[in-house]
């Protein structure tokens, strides 16, 4: 019994050591082989159908747990592995607690110890894929190449404009009122001496006409009646027809004809007498 057991403990840490070397490896997984069954005869589930439903590369880990006493694992080849030839393995595993590094892509076969627990279904066909290329890192782009901005140029000073004074507003200037007419003033007329008789049976008109009434017998001469005719003087000219008198004014005008004609008509006596 001792000797059995100092065996074993090797075993059992070389297989540790394994295990842990792999799984330090990120890049590696372990499989349990058969899951919670393990290696045996009769599984509940296939190991065809376990190992279909993994996927396997290099440097992953498979780990067989059985009863040693009665079992054990062989590493075979194609043919051995379809007629459960358990002679000539490639390799055996009698642990109990087998760890197995698949170190190359391909397909590795494994079968039972026992040709009858081989017969049984207790063997595994595993397919490991290529070697997982690493992705090349990713090529950092090229910062694209920017022109210089163009300095600013100086900016030239907006172009002076005067401010525009407001208009002055014309004052507006009064417009003078225009101014009434002279009224038409009836002064005395100048006659000459010789045609002072022809006054002594004047009346003036009721407007202070020019066209007085002269006596025939008394006035001189033809030449003296021309005279008067040209001295006739005529009112003066108004830009404004002369307003009618009023009713009221009519009375003093007449009044005052006939006291000029009264002192004519002595004037003229004195000066023919004298």
């Amino acid at each position: 019994m001792e000797p059995s057991r100092s065996c074993s403990v090797p075993a059992l840490l070389l297989s540790l050591l394994t295990l842990a070397t792999l799984m330090a490896s990120p890049s590696a997984y372990v499989f349990y082989v058969g899951g919670r069954d393990g290696w045996v005869p009769n599984p509940s589930e296939s190991y065809a159908t376990w190992s279909s439903r993994n996927r396997f590369q290099v440097n992953d880990t498979l780990v067989f747990k059985y009863n040693k006493s009665v079992d054990s694992v062989l590493v075979v080849g194609a043919a051995a592995y379809g007629a459960c030839n358990v002679s000539g393995p490639v390799q055996r595993m009698d642990t109990g607690d087998d760890a197995f590094r698949l170190d190359r892509s391909g397909p590795f076969y494994f079968i039972s110890g026992s040709s009858d627990r081989c017969a049984k279904g207790e063997k595994l066909l595993v397919v490991v894929l290529a070697v997982r290329n690493k992705p090349p890192p990713p090529s950092t782009p090229a910062a694209p190449v920017t022109s210089p901005a163009p300095s600013p140029s100086p900016l030239s000073p907006p172009p002076f404009t005067s401010p525009s004074l407001p208009h002055p507003h014309p004052h507006p200037h009064p417009h003078p009122r225009p101014r009434p007419p002279p009224r038409p003033q009836h002064r005395p007329h100048n006659f000459p001496r010789n045609l002072a008789p022809c006054f002594s049976s004047v009346a003036a008109g009721p407007r202070g006409d020019s066209d007085l009434p002269v006596a025939g017998a008394e006035c001189g001469g033809d030449s003296d009646r021309a005279l008067l005719r040209r001295r006739r003087v005529s009112p003066p000219a108004s830009s404004s027809p002369p307003s009618p008198p009023s009713s009221s004014a009519s009375p003093g005008l007449k009044a005052s004809g006939i006291e000029i004609a009264s002192v004519f008509s002595l004037l003229s006596m004195v000066i023919f007498f004298s």
